[in-house]
């Protein structure tokens, strides 16, 4: 099992209401400098009804990846994650956002990718959730789609909005 705060500390049992812990992303990111680590104060989050510390803490709301210099000349490049799978498995995969860093709606807009599979397009938190700093989850089911035994996580800025990316 694999339980990631991303851009943000390692997460305990006196950080995490059930006792989880959560492990910083850093070990897991296939290109190390393709991320720049982002947060913000715990009080900014902003839990919508349904949504609990129980589904995650603060802190999993309140930090992020934003795409940082990965020495690369495609603007298209993405944040990816990679974890060592059994094959024969098939494996739940929560995602959890919340849009952190922008100063106004609508401005971020990205798609989430497992297995190179495009699991989420044109991903506007604000627009979807009326607001900024709302967590919002995403439940998703997948095998490793290759036979090194990996798989991958990523996201990346949505094609059509490149140039209004504020990565």
């Amino acid at each position: 099992m694999y339980r990631l705060n991303i851009g943000g500390p390692l997460l305990t049992s006196q950080n995490d209401s059930l006792g989880r812990i959560w492990e910083n992303d850093e070990k897991y990111l296939h290109v190390n400098n393709s991320a720049v680590n982002v947060s913000v104060d715990l009080l900014t989050i902003n839990y919508p009804d349904g949504v609990t510390p129980e589904i995650a803490p603060r802190w999993v709301y309140a930090s992020a990846d934003t795409m940082g210099d990965a020495n690369v000349t495609d603007l298209n490049f993405n944040i990816t994650w990679v974890f060592s799978v059994d094959l024969r498995f098939l494996y739940l995969i929560r995602l959890h956002f919340c849009d952190i860093v922008s100063k106004s709606m609508n401005t971020l807009v990205f798609n989430v990718y497992i297995n190179s599979d495009l699991a989420i397009p044109s991903l506007d938190l604000s627009s979807l959730k009326g607001d900024l700093s709302v967590p919002y989850y995403k439940d998703f089911v997948s095998n490793s789609s290759n036979s090194t035994g990996t798989m991958t996580v990523g996201v990346g800025p949505d094609s059509l909005l490149i140039l209004a990316m504020p990565f």
